[in-house]
């Protein structure tokens, strides 16, 4: 069933990551060119926090400070939520509901507990897009099914 397949069968390893010292505009054009809304942002090995395209539009834009670096207008990942591999779809869809996000990092079963995170813990990212597309798939499946039947 759609809700209870672990997220290891979903995510996609393609995670883009920018260093906490990059500029905004760096990280604007690196989104840019990958076509996605959010980079995981590391200081060296280790895995810090992200930045979205809504925290580079209300944070640097709407109040013109296009100079700061990706760290000052990153949300730190100490206090976010994540999910694991092992997680269901709908664990994932929970989560972003409860931090009112489009987009949550899956982390690898194994270092879900730990209290620092390496970029070597990020299993994938998925995204509000993510969901829409599975649920999309899971329906017309459903209803194919439902068809055949009659």
């Amino acid at each position: 069933s759609l809700d209870l397949t672990p997220l290891a069968s979903y995510v996609r390893p393609d995670v883009y990551s920018i260093e906490s010292t990059a500029t905004v505009v760096q990280c604007a054009k690196k989104m840019a060119e990958h076509g996605c809304g959010l980079l995981v942002v590391s200081e060296g090995e280790q895995f810090v926090g992200v930045i979205s395209e809504h925290d580079i539009a209300q944070k640097a834009v709407a109040l013109e400070n296009t100079h700061g670096t990706v760290g000052n207008f990153m949300s730190a990942c100490a206090g976010s939520k994540f999910v694991t591999t092992k997680d269901s779809f709908l664990a994932a869809m929970t989560a972003m509901e409860g931090m009112n996000a489009r987009h949550v990092i899956v982390v690898k079963a194994e270092a879900a507990g730990n209290a620092k995170m390496l970029m070597a813990d990020i299993a994938g990212v998925l995204s509000i897009k993510d969901i829409i597309a599975r649920i999309s798939e899971s329906t017309r499946e459903r209803i194919a099914s439902d068809l055949s039947h009659d």
